[in-house]
């Protein structure tokens, strides 16, 4: 049986994500809001951004897959992962659901999803990023507070 210390209860960022894509259709559809005027380049460009999204988010799951550590934040972390693309930002997997988002909302032209983003960013921030570094903290003390020093929350 798991105790509460050895894995993270938070709210799945991917469904705070979700949840904002929504609301930017919604939005949309009742008072329309196009970011661009050219579709062809909001088409070109969002799926460049959700390229680097995958490339990202796919080389952090490559790497904790790889040091035998499950890239769920509800499992329990066995290591904490400073190689790969964790050597530049601590939270790559969010920063990859953030230019996710942001790669959708200039895909599908929605100027509404762009004004959204702060609030998303910080509440993703507030509710999963924050949750998590404590508990990295908590589960790899020094070893972790000594990453943080050398290695930024995102870029």
């Amino acid at each position: 049986m798991k105790s509460e210390k050895d894995h993270l209860r938070i709210i799945p960022a991917p469904a705070i994500v979700f949840v904002f894509v929504v609301l930017g259709f919604g939005l949309n559809w009742i008072l329309p809001f196009p970011l661009l005027t050219n579709l062809i380049v909001a088409r070109v460009t969002g799926l460049i951004v959700i390229g680097v999204s995958i490339i990202l988010g796919g080389g952090a799951i490559v790497e904790m897959r790889r040091l035998h550590t499950s890239p769920n934040p509800h499992s329990p972390a066995t290591v904490l992962v400073e190689s790969g693309v964790f050597r530049h930002s601590r939270n790559p997997v969010y920063l990859s659901l953030f230019l996710m988002y942001i790669g959708i909302a200039i895909c599908v032209n929605i100027f509404w999803m762009i004004l959204l983003s702060p609030v998303l960013f910080w509440s993703v921030e507030k509710l999963v990023v924050k949750s998590e570094e404590d508990y990295l903290e908590g589960r790899f003390g020094d070893v972790y507070l000594q990453y943080k020093r050398c290695v930024r929350r995102w870029i």
